[in-house]
């Protein structure tokens, strides 16, 4: 997409999002979350969006993934979803990885993992350790211990996620999860978005910092501070920030890319979705010198967009 004279970068953004976006509400003929969400994956990966091309990946997956489904699957009628196949056409996968795909859900299945539609998305983040499933699942069910009304299938991915490092104690990080929930439970609502939030908590270092929970209430209250209600679907992007590190000028970033964006008629009444945007569009430009304050102690992903990603692939309806 050509930049016009005048536009600033972050105008030409969000146009670019909005007119992706007008070609995915095309294609379904809805404006939804999935709408809103497959539109920031593009966009991001600044590719265009081809509805024909998306159905053909996700055909192909949802066959390849249903010929030896048997019947003690719970799925009713796709295995996959959208979103999950986009990633592998705009993210990292091939077509080698694809063909392998089911093999990666099996490994899950076969240490305890349900066969449900959380465990194919969790797939996506299985690396090719061999005990990786083992402490995956070994986490999850530490996690129920804890919070065992909490804890189902929709935390799978992420159990899957944290534990790509072969170096992280599953017990031991379950019980670091619980000691951050307790301790932000003075500041936010408890429930799933809670959990949440406390999970991605671990992934700022494996061992507890003294200093997290009160930084991430700070972070809660700059962001009152520009007049925006933090309800529970923002637990997690709070979150998100706090594992960047994020100082006042990164927040002004985010926040400047957010007023732009809730000016459109497409995020006016979806706020969540607009400061998801923003934080991630905020963070993929400023990613090279974010690398060298938080890729320490541990923390493994090869960049902290994986981390959104692992999130649009997450059930989350908070």
């Amino acid at each position: 997409m050509k930049r016009k004279e005048g536009d600033t970068v972050m105008e030409q953004f969000v146009k670019q999002y909005i007119q992706t976006h007008e070609q995915v509400y095309n294609y379904f003929g809805e404006t939804s979350k999935r709408t809103m969400q497959l539109a920031t994956a593009y966009t991001l990966a600044n590719k265009p969006f081809s509805g024909l091309a998306l159905q053909k990946k996700f055909d192909e997956l949802n066959s390849l993934l249903s010929k030896n489904v048997d019947t003690f699957y719970t799925f009713r009628t796709n295995v996959v979803d959208m979103n999950l196949a986009a990633q592998f056409i705009i993210g990292s996968e091939d077509e080698a990885e694809i063909s392998s795909y089911e093999q990666r859900i099996n490994r899950l299945i076969d240490v305890g993992f349900p066969k449900k539609v959380s465990t194919i998305s969790a797939a996506f983040f299985l690396t090719d350790d061999e005990d990786h499933a083992n402490r995956a699942y070994l986490l999850h069910k530490e996690m129920k211990k804890y919070h065992p009304i909490l804890t189902g299938a929709d935390d799978i991915p992420i159990s899957v996620f944290i534990t790509q490092n072969k170096e992280l104690n599953s017990i031991d990080t379950a019980k670091l999860m619980n000691t951050y929930y307790t301790e932000l439970k003075s500041h936010f609502q408890q429930g799933e978005a809670l959990q949440l939030l406390s999970q991605l908590l671990v992934l700022f270092k494996p061992t507890y910092d003294a200093n997290l929970v009160p930084y991430v209430n700070q972070l809660k209250i700059e962001i009152e501070k520009r007049k925006v209600r933090v309800t529970k679907s923002f637990y997690h992007l709070i979150g998100v920030l706090a594992l960047s590190t994020t100082n006042t000028e990164v927040l002004n970033d985010v926040f400047e890319l957010y007023s732009q964006l809730i000016k459109t008629k497409l995020l006016k009444f979806n706020k969540d979705i607009a400061m998801q945007i923003a934080i991630q569009k905020t963070i993929q430009n400023k990613e090279n010198e974010i690398k060298a304050v938080v890729f320490r102690d541990g923390v493994m992903w090869n960049s902290l967009l994986d981390l959104i990603q692992l999130l649009n692939l997450m059930p989350i309806n908070l």
